[in-house]
């Protein structure tokens, strides 16, 4: 897929990602904390699409100064799928079943935007890059509420270098 598809898919994954927190947002009303964290993932990824969509004009106007996406598109359009599917489930889903597909979905957003700091030195990208550091925010906020609440979701991902980022102790529990 060429460098301008493949940034409009990222920038649809921020959408869809955008969307279902904020149907989040708006389920778990009576949970504030919870409603409050959604929402504030929502508003981020609705930037991160801003900010795709940019580099995307961006793109349009000079491709030539933009170096090739190295991004494992089938990852991506999984997510799109599983998010889609997430859209579709009825109001019963619980606050613990949200943060734990938040969770798995923040970390594959995160592993495609790693491929860019791995993979780009080019200074386009420069906000695609930090785009990963802040996916790893999301997913360190998220783990520091599961594990809050003592949601199962937050023992599934004991990692020390996530643990140290949400700024909890190690979770040595079973």
């Amino acid at each position: 897929m060429d460098t301008y598809s493949t940034l409009m898919e990222l920038r649809d994954l921020e959408e869809a990602a955008s969307a279902l927190y904020k149907k989040y947002s708006k389920m778990f009303q009576e949970d504030p904390d919870a409603s409050a964290l959604f929402a504030s993932l929502s508003a981020e990824e609705s930037d991160h699409r801003d900010m795709i969509g940019a580099l995307g004009a961006s793109y349009k106007k000079d491709p030539s100064s933009f170096g090739e996406l190295d991004v494992d598109l089938l990852e991506v359009e999984n997510a799109l799928v599983e998010v889609a599917k997430a859209m579709k489930q009825d109001a019963k889903e619980t606050v613990e079943e949200a943060v734990k597909f938040a969770l798995r979905l923040e970390l594959k957003m995160s592993e495609q935007y790693n491929i860019f700091a791995v993979a780009e030195s080019n200074i386009k990208y420069k906000r695609l890059m930090q785009m990963t550091l802040e996916s790893e925010e999301h997913f360190g906020k998220l783990l520091k509420f599961a594990w809050a609440r003592g949601y199962e979701a937050g023992k599934s991902y004991p990692s020390p270098a996530h643990e140290k980022e949400a700024g909890l102790p190690r979770n040595d529990t079973k």
